[in-house]
């Protein structure tokens, strides 16, 4: 990860946070996981369910990733922010559940928690 100057104390303790949470992540979980009835593979790039497949830019997976991994728990903004440009977490959520409904499921499997970040329905 690179952190260009001048860079802000919370942006520096997100991006560390994201980094040892992923390498604990590749270290303890599983290339796939399931929740409300989608499937994601991470080696494959893939998220399915029966319904058919979501069309998801690798931004978009990686937001689905990281929630789906920690299905069932809140994953703040400032985790989430690794993975986008900083005041764009919103913006990439909208986007990720409306693919979720184009594709036929429930947008709201993606859940908003007020004032703190997001979490992904079991």
């Amino acid at each position: 990860d690179y952190l260009a100057k001048p860079f802000g104390i919370r942006e520096l303790i997100a991006r560390t946070r994201a980094l040892l949470r992923r390498s604990q992540a590749t270290n303890s979980t599983s290339a796939e996981v399931s929740a409300s009835g989608i499937a994601l593979d991470d080696d494959a790039h893939t998220a399915t369910g029966e319904h058919g497949p979501i069309d998801l830019t690798p931004r978009e997976f990686e937001l689905m990733s990281c929630l789906m991994h920690n299905a069932g728990k809140v994953v703040s903004r400032e985790d989430l922010e690794f993975i986008t440009e900083t005041k764009t977490v919103d913006t990439h959520i909208k986007r990720l559940r409306d693919k979720i409904e184009a594709a036929g499921y429930n947008p709201q499997v993606v859940e908003t928690v007020r004032g703190y970040g997001y979490r992904f329905k079991k």
